[in-house]
C-alpha cells in the first residue's frame, strides 16, 4: 500500500469507517485492525439502520446523548450496557423518558471471547471518564460498579477503554476528551489571585473618580466559546428518571463575559463555562461577603484561564449561590441586580 505520509511507522493507530447510508453523517461503524473493540453510531431516528448492521455484536455497553439546553450547551447522556443490544434499544425507543436523546453510540467487539465483565468494565469507565471531565449530566440510577477480575484482565480492559477513546471521535462523540482549555496549566491557583486582586485595588484607589471605567474585551475567546457543560452531582436526577421538564435557562453577558444558569429550589445554579471576571471593580471592594465567594471559587480551583483573555476566567465546575442577583456580583465583580439574567426563551430550546 502506498502511503501519502512521509512516515507510515509513526501512525500510531488506524481507523476504517464503515457508512451505512448515503450520508457522511449517518449511521456508520468504525474499527481498527490493530484493536478488537468496534463504536457504532446512529442519529436516534436511525436507529433501526444501525442495529441491522451489526452482524453478531450483540453484547455493548452504548450511551444514549442529547441536548438539554439551546444550541446543544449541555449534554445529557445514559450509559448502559446490555447483553443483547438490539432487543435493549428498542424499549428505550419507546420510553417517553428518553425523549432527550439524539445520538447513539454502540460499543462492542469482535472477539468472541468478550464477556459480560468486559462490557460492565467499559460501562464503569466511561460513566467515571464523563464524570471526572464534567462533559454531561449523567442520567443514571445506581451507579455502575468495578468487576472484580485478575490484573491481566483489568489490562487488558484498559487497553480496549483507550482503543474506544481512539474510536470515538471518529463517530463524532468527545465526551470522553477534556476540553482544550481544562489542561492543568491553564489552572488558577490562589496566589495568582491574590495578586490580582490586590494590584486592581492599588489601580482603582490611584484612578480619578472621573476616570473612565476600564474596558473589557467585546467579544468571546474563540477557544472558550462559553460552552457550559453540566455534571452529574446536581441536581440528582431520582431513580434514574430524566427530567420530566427543563428549569428555564437563564444568560448573563455583561461588558462581553457570558454566563449561563438556572434556578433550583431556593439556589441559583451557575454552570460550567461560565465566565467570571478576574478583577471586581472599586464599587465592589467593600461587599466582603461577595469578596469571599470569588476568593472561595478560586480556592475550591474550580477556574481555569481563558486562552487570549486576560480578564476573565472560565468555570469548570457549577456553582450555586443564594439568588441570581449575588451570582451576577460575583462573577462579574460588580454591583448588579436579578434582572441581569435574562431567561432564554422556550422556542429557542432544541427538542
Amino acid at each position: 500500500m502506498t502511503y501519502l505520509i512521509p512516515n507510515p511507522h509513526q501512525t500510531i493507530f488506524e481507523t476504517r469507517v464503515h457508512h451505512f447510508s448515503g450520508r457522511p453523517t449517518g449511521p456508520r461503524l468504525v474499527e481498527s485492525p490493530t484493536s478488537r473493540m468496534v463504536v457504532a453510531y446512529a442519529p436516534w431516528p436511525e436507529i433501526q439502520d444501525l442495529l441491522a448492521n451489526l452482524g453478531s455484536i450483540k453484547l455493548a455497553a452504548y450511551l444514549l446523548a442529547g441536548a438539554a439546553w439551546p444550541e446543544g450547551i449541555i449534554a445529557r447522556l445514559y450509559i448502559g450496557e446490555t447483553v443483547d443490544v438490539a432487543t435493549r434499544l428498542k424499549p428505550h425507543a419507546a420510553d417517553p423518558r428518553k425523549g432527550f436523546v439524539n445520538d447513539v453510540f454502540v460499543i462492542g467487539s469482535r472477539d468472541p471471547n468478550f464477556d459480560k465483565d468486559d462490557v460492565q468494565f467499559l460501562q464503569y469507565r466511561l460513566d467515571r471518564r464523563v464524570e471526572e471531565l464534567d462533559r454531561a449530566y449523567i442520567i443514571r440510577g445506581v451507579r455502575p460498579t468495578l468487576p472484580k477480575v485478575d490484573p491481566a484482565r483489568f489490562a487488558r480492559s484498559e487497553s480496549d477503554f483507550t482503543d474506544i477513546r481512539r474510536l470515538l471521535p471518529s463517530v463524532g462523540c468527545n465526551l470522553l476528551e477534556a476540553r482544550d482549555c481544562d489542561a492543568a496549566d491553564d489552572c488558577v491557583d490562589q496566589n495568582e489571585f491574590v495578586s490580582t486582586y490586590a494590584d486592581t485595588r492599588e489601580i482603582e484607589r490611584a484612578r480619578p473618580r472621573s476616570a473612565a471605567a476600564p474596558t473589557w474585551a467585546q467579544t468571546r475567546d474563540r477557544n472558550d466559546r462559553s460552552i457550559p457543560r453540566a455534571n452529574d452531582r446536581r441536581p440528582r436526577v431520582p431513580n434514574g428518571m430524566a427530567l420530566e421538564s427543563r428549569p428555564s435557562l437563564f444568560v448573563l453577558n455583561h461588558a462581553g463575559l457570558v454566563a449561563y444558569g438556572y434556578q433550583h429550589d431556593a439556589e441559583f445554579v451557575v454552570l460550567p463555562g461560565s465566565q467570571m471576571r478576574r478583577a471586581s471593580m472599586r464599587s465592589f471592594e467593600d461587599d466582603a461577603a461577595n469578596q469571599q465567594r470569588r476568593k472561595d471559587i478560586v480556592d475550591a480551583q474550580v477556574v481555569v484561564k481563558v486562552k487570549g483573555a486576560q480578564d476573565r476566567w472560565r468555570l469548570t465546575r457549577e456553582r450555586r449561590f443564594p439568588s441570581r442577583g449575588i451570582a451576577a456580583k460575583v462573577l462579574m465583580g460588580v454591583n448588579l441586580r436579578n434582572d441581569a439574567w435574562v431567561a432564554v426563551t422556550a422556542d429557542a430550546r432544541t427538542a
